[in-house]
């Protein structure tokens, strides 16, 4: 697992660009895919998909976020 490296208490990790995709685990076999599509005002808005209801979501994810979820977020590649 890669662990993300924030430089600064109040900016999103480096490895957030667009285009980026992560994994953030729960707990056992409950995970999520979210992609990166932008970076707005310091905050990443991800897409991920939501099966119960068949439809894309969208939520974004500012420092405090991913400074609380570091451990459970793997990094994929950018495309």
């Amino acid at each position: 697992m890669m662990h993300t490296a924030i430089r600064d208490n109040w900016a999103i990790p480096d490895e957030a660009v667009k285009g980026a995709e992560f994994v953030l685990t729960r707990s056992m076999g409950d995970h999520q895919v979210f992609s990166i599509r932008g970076i707005i005002d310091g905050r990443a808005v991800c897409r991920h998909w939501n099966a119960r209801h068949s439809r894309w979501e969208y939520e974004t994810f500012g420092p405090a976020w991913f400074r609380g979820k570091v451990n459970h977020i793997e990094w994929r590649q950018a495309a």
